[in-house]
């Protein structure tokens, strides 16, 4: 009974809030025009020059085989490090080469494709889910430019990939890990199938559909998460501008980049907080990758909320120190 009133509560709680919306739409037809033409030029001018190229390559990469000659190269020294697979080093590259949402993107088709095991992409998205560097360096220093940027992307990447290191050797030490020779015969390492490896023209036609599907997803996220900025824009009450920065920022977090690009004393949120934590759109963006397999957007949430606490501490004794 417990669980069918609280079934009728959420969606009662839904309901009342869709009617929200539309109200605020039908009342703010500016305001919501405007959102949305910011959602979708965001999406076209920055998200799609940055990840569908990255999208098609990762996946005709990983379809092909071709994925472990590229992680050939890094194996030698992240595989001793993190004691894992060439086909997880290849997650962990591109993961944090081409940037968020590549990184759940690789793990979720790595993970479909048996090309690493449920343990393994458990693991994998727990850490290699983060902001992309050319977007980090293009984009969020050059509007909130904080302390050095060599410190900024040391601490942007260094948390993470330390974070990931922990996990390997306590939560995650279970995982097995077998050597692999610089051209493997078996190119899944510890997985003993590789069965649905497509033909080049195969793969990247798989790939390209794939991908078209995932960034117009990726796309529509975009649009809805600025409309669902409505609320702060309204004739009914005034929200302080420090505090609406903030508000924008964790609900999409370009729209939180650029307003807090004016405020010199709220630079420190950006690095510490919205880059970290990336925001609500971008835990959708996540599962829109990752609805498909068995991992978890509960546990995702939760490893970024911790490596938020851990960047926010360094900044603080930085910023104490200095």
């Amino acid at each position: 009974m417990s669980l069918y009133k609280s079934s009728k509560s959420m969606q009662f709680l839904w309901l009342i809030t869709a009617v929200l919306f539309i109200f605020l739409l039908l009342t703010n037809p500016v305001n919501s025009a405007a959102l949305v033409n910011t959602g979708l030029t965001t999406w076209y001018k920055h998200m799609i020059p940055a990840l569908f190229p990255f999208m098609v390559l990762s996946g005709f990469l990983l379809r092909s085989g071709l994925s472990m000659q590229l992680s050939a190269f890094l194996n030698p020294i992240l595989g001793r490090i993190f004691r894992l697979s060439p086909n997880c080093i290849y997650v962990i590259i591109m993961g944090f080469l081409c940037g968020f949402p590549m990184g759940a993107n690789v793990v979720a088709e790595s993970l479909s494709l048996n090309r690493i095991s449920r343990r393994e992409a458990d693991l994998l998205l727990a850490f290699c889910n983060n902001i992309g560097p050319i977007y980090f360096v293009s984009f969020a220093y050059a509007a909130c430019p904080f302390l050095t940027l060599e410190i900024a992307i040391s601490i942007m990447y260094g948390i993470p990939l330390l974070y990931g290191l922990i996990l390997r050797y306590t939560r995650y030490k279970d995982i097995p890990y077998t050597k692999a020779s610089s051209t493997p015969k078996h190119p899944c390492g510890n997985l003993n199938s590789y069965n649905n490896t497509l033909n080049y023209p195969e793969a990247f036609q798989e790939s390209l559909q794939k991908s078209i599907t995932s960034i117009v997803t990726l796309g529509a996220y975009m649009v809805i998460f600025n409309v669902i900025q409505l609320p702060l824009y309204n004739s009914f009450y005034k929200i302080p501008d420090n505090l609406l920065c903030i508000f924008k920022g964790l609900i999409e977090i370009n729209s939180g980049i650029s307003a807090i690009s004016d405020f010199l004393q709220l630079y420190m949120i950006v690095y510490s907080i919205f880059l970290p934590f990336c925001g609500l759109c971008c835990f959708f963006q996540t599962y829109a990758m990752i609805k498909d397999t068995p991992l978890s957007l509960r546990n995702y949430f939760i490893h970024k909320l911790i490596q938020t606490i851990f960047t926010l501490f360094l900044y603080i004794v930085l910023l104490n120190v200095q």
